[in-house]
């Protein structure tokens, strides 16, 4: 029997988590001694029998593995207003970062890779970009310009491995890279937990830079190895002058562009354009018209089959409201739902266009053959049936029902038209004016659309007037799949591109708006996708009154906020109510917080690594869209 499986209701937060060996080379001796417990003048001398293994704990050092990272914040190549957050990875091995060791003789659990941040400012007139190197230029030490110490190749690497570096300038290096003393902080483990305090899903490591990003940049987050760089006195330079550079193993990089507060996740969602909450053009003046605009229909060219050319009518199947329409189905050809309204002289060729579009992606489609080859099976088969009955007849070889029924890759291919995948987009909105930039618009799903595609597509194969009652059958069976009141939304919006991982929620109850935690069921999310870099469609399987758009758990980061007066800066409100300064290095514009300083000041006698993850913890931003009730 399916269970269904316990979701986490609470994040647990833990110092570190040290594996039971670090990387390296063990020798393990085994020994056993075989003696004799019988009287003294037959015992057997005791003897010992010993042997040496070498055993070998290896793990990531050049390189990184993209399942070895969960997600990444910011998000890469994504635009926000991130100038008061801390860049954050969440890595899927929650040992990870304690495998190997920043300093060599020091016992303190610290994280051996750093999130080290550097800005446009930063590269001015430098080249700091990824370059790609074989082991073997790293083996011995170098200086003159480039500073590197050195090392020692492990089991199963080899001189020819190829591995990324970056060459850092010391005067830059030395103000960002944190001290001994700040390391512990830069790195914790999180887990979730159920409600009876058992452990949900895998332990997650996570690592924290120490520096916020810049406003109007690009900002660029190396995951750089920081193995055995350390010492008593901090991160080894090796002598290393101001202009010299510094060496720098890079597993992983990402960038992101900080925009200011107007271009922030919840603030482009808060001024979506809502002028008119479906899917329509802007108002017109004339009445006749307007009756259909408001209706979601756009005034189209019309090449009639006679070789003129007309304006009709036409609406896609993301309808301003409910549709009531019924349609006799299945028809021959798409002219059979083409109708002529005698108030403007139009026609309308919503439904004739949806039959023909419906024909012509099965056509394209490899489940064609499929499908022509499934009807004509159980033609072959009611025909069977039918000469069995008439006995006066010889019997025939019948058909397996087995090989008449509906194959899976078709049934399939049907579905993914139930939820629009494939429909072209100049077929869901005719006209861009319809869902103008930074706007969201609400629709329900045309039903009668919807079994007009269908049948459009169910038409391969139909010729005779047996097929065409057959087809009927079918047609029932296909469209009872349909999204009975389905309703959905449009949104085109620098969110789309700038957040990636975004969330959808529908509710089939008015929520009041700062009502965050919804005890209503919810309305399940059938389709989201997304149509182009800026256009999201969402699809849900019924009525819709709440919408809620927030971003994955994964999310939540670590930041701090800003000073609303003077003095201009930022501070940290923290769980008992207080309120700390973030104290920043002396370096000018570095905007490098200083970690150790900040952790004093959050608890200074029993400060920990969780302790202050949890105090640096930021939500996730929530946007709540009620529909309104349409006139």
């Amino acid at each position: 029997m399916n269970q269904t499986p316990a979701l986490a209701t609470q994040i647990e937060f833990i110092d570190f988590h040290q594996p039971a060996l670090v990387v390296g080379e063990y020798q393990v001796t085994a020994r056993q001694t075989i003696g004799s417990t019988a009287p003294d003048d037959t015992r057997i001398p005791a003897i010992t029998f010993s042997t040496n293994r070498r055993l070998v704990v290896s793990g990531e050092r050049f390189t990184l593995q993209p399942a070895g990272v969960m997600a990444v914040f910011p998000p890469d190549s994504s635009l926000g207003d991130y100038d008061n957050v801390l860049p954050h990875v969440v890595l899927t091995r929650s040992t990870l970062p304690w495998e190997r060791r920043p300093d060599p003789d020091s016992t303190t659990p610290a994280p051996w890779l750093y999130l080290l941040l550097l800005t446009e400012v930063d590269m001015e007139g430098r080249s700091i970009t990824p370059q790609t190197v074989p082991l073997d230029d790293l083996l011995a030490s170098s200086a003159n310009g480039v500073y590197w110490p050195g090392l020692q190749l492990e089991t199963g690497q080899t001189a020819a491995d190829r591995v990324n570096v970056i060459d850092v300038p010391q005067s830059l290096l030395g103000q960002i890279l944190p001290t001994p003393a700040e390391l512990p902080y830069l790195a914790h483990v999180r887990q979730g937990v159920d409600e009876a305090g058992n452990l949900v899903d895998e332990e997650m490591a996570l690592l924290i830079g120490n520096r916020l990003p810049a406003r109007g940049q690009v900002n660029t987050v190396h995951l750089v190895s920081i193995e055995g760089r350390y010492n008593n006195n901090g991160f080894d330079f090796q002598g290393a002058g101001p202009a010299d550079l510094i060496r720098l193993v890079t597993l992983k990089s990402w960038r992101f562009t900080v925009v200011d507060e107007q271009q922030t996740f919840k603030t482009l969602l808060l001024n979506l354009n809502r002028d008119h909450p479906t899917l329509r053009l802007p108002h017109n003046d004339n009445s006749q018209a307007e009756t259909y605009l408001r209706m979601g229909f756009t005034p189209l060219p019309h090449a009639i089959r006679q070789g003129e050319r007309t304006v009709s009518w036409y609406h896609g199947p993301l309808a301003t409201g409910a549709n009531p329409t019924t349609l006799s189905l299945p028809v021959q050809t798409a002219d059979e739902l083409t109708y002529y309204d005698r108030d403007t002289g139009l026609f309308d060729v919503s439904y004739a266009a949806a039959w023909e579009i419906g024909r012509l992606l099965a056509l394209q489609s490899p489940v064609s053959v499929a499908l022509y080859n499934w009807k004509r099976a159980h033609r072959q088969m009611s025909a069977s049936e039918q000469q069995q009955r008439n006995t006066h007849l010889p019997p025939v070889n019948t058909i397996n029902s087995a090989q008449a029924d509906i194959p899976p890759e078709v049934e399939n291919w049907f579905a993914r038209l139930n939820r629009l995948e494939g429909i072209p987009f100049n077929y869901l909105l005719p006209a861009e004016q319809m869902l103008p930039a930074e706007s969201i618009r609400f629709f329900h799903l045309d039903e009668a659309w919807i079994s007009s595609l269908l049948d459009g597509a169910l038409s391969i194969g139909r010729a005779t007037t047996f097929d065409h009652a057959y087809d009927r059958d079918q047609l029932m069976h296909l469209a009872a799949n349909r999204y009975t009141g389905a309703t959905g939304f449009l949104m085109r919006s620098a969110v789309v591109a700038g957040w990636p991982g975004l969330l959808v929620d529908g509710y089939a109850e008015r929520i009041d708006d700062n009502n965050f935690t919804p005890v209503h069921l919810p309305v399940s999310l059938v389709r989201m996708a997304r149509l182009s870099d800026n256009v999201l469609l969402c699809l849900f399987g019924g009525e819709t009154q709440t919408i809620d758009i927030h971003l994955k758990p994964e999310m939540l980061h670590f930041g701090v906020a800003r000073n609303s007066g003077e003095p201009v800066g930022y501070h940290k409100l923290l769980r008992n109510g207080t309120s700390v300064t973030i104290p920043f290095r002396s370096e000018g514009g570095s905007r490098i917080v200083d970690m150790q300083q900040l952790a004093l000041e959050i608890d200074a006698p029993s400060i920990t690594s969780a302790r202050f993850a949890l105090e640096m913890i930021e939500g996730v931003e929530k946007v709540r869209f009620t529909r309104m009730p349409t006139s």
